[in-house]
């Protein structure tokens, strides 16, 4: 399920094999911030796909575990309308989703860090994001969860 309207044609790249074989979901309400990191994430290998809203993740999530073919890992934003991150990841969390949330997120105090904690995500990456190491850090992440 998707809210953005499909990305410009791309000259295709050599794909690298870091992240072949694992899907990943971004839920976030920029198409800015998801078409970059579907482009980063596709180029490692990655099956990348996205919602735009908590509510609409929390449907795909929870339908592609009731399919038998649940996401490695799951890109939250904790700001949203509809159903922020904070929601979002407690509503994962209650219909039995135990793969890495990642709370992705430009607040950097500790309480927040405890808020994302508290709602059930397992790791925070700061916004802006840094396109130098951020497939290198969903890349730990899903090694850490296998």
């Amino acid at each position: 399920v998707t809210c953005f309207s499909s990305s410009p044609a791309r000259v295709p790249t050599p794909v690298t094999s870091r992240l072949m074989g694992y899907r990943i979901h971004i839920v976030d309400d920029s198409s800015h911030l998801v078409d970059l990191i579907e482009f980063m994430l596709d180029d490692a290998g990655a099956e990348v796909s996205s919602s735009c809203n908590g509510a609409i993740g929390v449907t795909e999530v929870l339908r592609a575990r009731a399919d038998g073919e649940p996401y490695d890992v799951i890109i939250m934003d904790m700001m949203m309308p509809v159903m922020d991150g904070y929601a979002a990841a407690t509503a994962l969390r209650q219909g039995g989703v135990t793969q890495p949330i990642v709370a992705l997120t430009a607040h950097s105090m500790s309480d927040d860090r405890e808020k994302c904690d508290a709602a059930g995500c397992d790791h925070y990456i700061m916004k802006p994001i840094n396109p130098a190491t951020f497939v290198a850090e969903i890349e730990e992440i899903i090694r850490a969860g296998s």
